[in-house]
């Protein structure tokens, strides 16, 4: 019945067979999904925030890895923001997300080795603390967006 629908109005089959196409060549996961609203909600705040690190590095020593870092850490959560409106492999973002988690916990460990526990000394634990938490907060950041891609 269907076939000789689509055979017996040729103007119509173009629009019915290119509606049955765009209809189930993706799963609707459009901006109005609950999956993906609060994916961006948590997202765009990290994006932020990195990208504002990311700015305050120009006046470290530190700037080429801490300024990448930052940038690439708000870049990712970007990408899990506007994933929709690109078509991006999921296989591409989730192997970008272990890459930052690979990078956080090298970075926790240069911190832990470059201030020690920074017995007694303020301005290094001040550093200290303010590394360990960009860092851990880049983990979380990375593992997150590999739990709700």
């Amino acid at each position: 019945l269907f076939r000789h629908a689509l055979c017996s109005h040729p103007s119509s089959s173009t629009i019915i067979a290119s509606t049955m196409m765009s209809a189930t060549s993706r799963p609707i996961t459009g901006s109005g999904s609950r999956k993906g609203g609060w994916r961006r909600l948590v997202s765009m705040p990290l994006a932020i925030i990195f990208l504002a690190s990311a700015v305050l590095q120009f006046n470290d020593d530190d700037l080429a890895i801490w300024g990448s870092f930052y940038t690439i850490q708000g870049m990712l959560a970007l990408w899990a923001v506007f994933k929709q409106a690109f078509d991006i492999p999921a296989s591409s973002f989730v192997m970008a997300s272990v890459t930052m988690m690979i990078w956080s916990v090298i970075m926790i460990g240069v911190s832990f080795v470059k201030y020690g526990w920074a017995g007694g000394d303020a301005d290094k634990e001040h550093l200290a603390g303010e590394e360990l938490g960009g860092a851990a907060l880049g983990l979380a950041s990375a593992a997150f967006h590999i739990a709700v891609y």
